[in-house]
């Protein structure tokens, strides 16, 4: 899949490329940092609390990081991209052995791991594998709602997810500069919500709720019918998101390559 060898070239970047080393270098733009630095002491108090609360609700706050990071990467590359262009550099780019098409990848490489996107993703991944588990245990010992089949499949399918977020937004902050310069930065972030609730999200919650009310009147065990919508819904939504990663990655070789 396409999912996972750009994934891997975001774990594993070029980082001995002077391109990688000078942006990585820059800072990132996050907005409204200004009131974030603000409200430092409140978030630091917090901090404490949440981290207790994180456990619990890991799995829930995982496909919400994701999206937050893939808006942001998808943010910062344009501005990366104009920084380069306003420090006449940009051009330069495209005389190089490796070209635009590789120039652009290791920018958006750059932002992510300046960011540490990788390392967050990890380390909520983790923090969700042990509340499913607790889950799972508890799933044995009481009469829960959810199965433990559906458990395991939806912690699949946030990792999944988590990982194609990334990828979206990356790839949205590369397409986003070469349709409009000057609006680069908002294009991108269009770009990455509508793919992302338009796109996929709403086509695999109408799928989602379809399918439970179609398998309601069969006579089915609960964790049956679970797990079955659980594996459609992470069938289709990896496939769906890999499908348009393929036609955002041809787009971008089209103009780039």
């Amino acid at each position: 899949m396409l999912t996972w060898r750009l994934w891997r070239a975001l774990r594993y970047p070029d980082d001995d490329k002077p391109l990688f080393a000078r942006v990585q270098a820059q800072p990132s733009t996050i907005p409204g940092r200004k009131l974030i630095q603000r409200l430092d002491p409140i978030m630091n108090v917090l901090t404490t609390f949440m981290s207790a609360a994180l456990v619990v609700v890991a799995p829930l706050v995982l496909p919400a990081l994701a999206n937050l990071l893939g808006g942001l990467i998808a943010f910062n590359i344009p501005n990366t991209i104009n920084r380069e262009r306003e420090g006449g550099t940009y051009d330069l780019l495209a005389l190089t052995p490796s070209g635009l098409g590789v120039s652009n990848w290791q920018i958006a490489a750059a932002c992510t791991a300046r960011l540490n996107m990788v390392e967050r993703l990890a380390s909520l991944r983790t923090l969700s594998l042990l509340t499913v588990g607790l889950l799972f245990a508890a799933s044995l010992s009481y009469a829960l709602v959810l199965t433990p089949l559906a458990l395991v499949l939806g912690l699949m399918a946030l990792n999944v997810d988590a990982i194609q977020s990334i990828l979206v937004g990356c790839l949205s902050g590369m397409l986003a500069q070469e349709f409009s310069r000057r609006s680069a930065t908002f294009a991108s972030v269009a770009i990455f919500i509508f793919v992302q609730l338009i796109l996929v999200y709403l086509p695999v919650a109408l799928l989602t709720i379809a399918l439970l009310g179609l398998l309601r009147p069969l006579p089915l065990d609960r964790w049956l019918s679970e797990g079955i919508v659980a594996a459609v819904a992470l069938l289709v939504l990896s496939a769906l998101r890999e499908l348009i990663i393929r036609l955002m990655w041809r787009a971008l070789e089209r103009r780039l390559l």
